[in-house]
């Protein structure tokens, strides 16, 4: 078994690219119309489906990724410059510098840089 893609219903879809394009390199381009999207998410493949299709009513995300990064300062710049918002201060977890961040869609992040 194995993890074929993630796929993220979006709510802002020009937001929502900007950020995981600029944040995480994710390489996002549209696919067959404007409210599809593809690209990659830390080595695995991403879709984001517009929110007007499977109609999610959740009000936050049901799941949450954790990313280790080289530079957390580096990245959480991108966060602010892209419509990201930032959870609080760093802590230390694991040996592992922490902080929670959340997208333009409103999902929780974690970013972990070694300490």
């Amino acid at each position: 078994m194995h993890l074929h893609r993630i796929t993220i219903a979006v709510n802002n879809m020009e937001a929502m690219v900007q950020f995981y394009n600029h944040v995480f390199a994710a390489n996002l381009t549209q696919a067959s119309s404007p409210l599809f999207y593809t690209g990659t998410l830390a080595g695995f493949k991403l879709f984001f489906c517009s929110n007007t299709i499977p109609q999610i009513q959740a009000d936050k995300n049901r799941q949450q990724f954790h990313f280790i990064v080289d530079d957390l300062e580096a990245t959480l710049h991108q966060v602010r410059q892209n419509n990201g918002q930032i959870m609080g201060d760093p802590t230390e977890e694991d040996g592992m510098r922490a902080i929670g961040i959340i997208d333009p869609d409103g999902n929780t992040i974690v970013l972990l840089q070694p300490i």
